[in-house]
């Protein structure tokens, strides 16, 4: 059995800049997306390039796919593992276990420079750091959606 390392983009922080309100409007986006299935092309998306990392090792089987997905992209892990058992129906990966790692939303507030974890869900608009209130943010964690793992035999 072989392991490939991720080939979904870097391991170290993601630190983005972010405003309120472009906060504000995820909480909207995420409320919209209750109803839609963003998921699915996620997953195809996965599924070619696991299969092409895999086909590039001459493997004949993927026996578990890992994903570290940020909250910031509301997956609803239930319809990943679903969608990843039907796009793989057929190929070497249709017996792969899909593991799910949910990483949390984590900022640093420039006015305090506390780190803290920011929960989407229960954002009000007069929210921003816990300690002191600020709204000058940075996101250190929470926008990745990487493939982290793939072994195969």
């Amino acid at each position: 059995m072989t392991t490939l390392p991720g080939t979904g983009g870097k391991r170290a922080k993601f630190k983005q800049k972010i405003a309120w309100d472009c906060v504000i409007s995820s909480v909207s986006q995420l409320a919209k997306s209750e109803n839609s299935m963003h998921e699915l092309p996620i997953i195809k998306k996965v599924l070619h390039i696991v299969l092409s990392d895999a086909s590039e090792q001459e493997a004949k089987e993927v026996r578990a796919v890992t994903l570290k997905v940020g909250e910031m992209h509301d997956l609803i892990p239930e319809l990943v593992e679903r969608y990843f058992s039907y796009v793989s129906r057929g190929t070497i990966a249709e017996k792969a276990k899909l593991k799910i790692i949910s990483l949390p939303i984590t900022c640093t507030c420039n006015d305090c420079q506390k780190h803290f974890i920011y929960n989407l869900r229960y954002v009000e608009r007069t929210q921003g750091c816990p300690v002191c209130g600020g709204e000058d943010l940075d996101l250190l964690s929470g926008n990745e959606l990487l493939i982290d793992n793939i072994e195969i035999c």
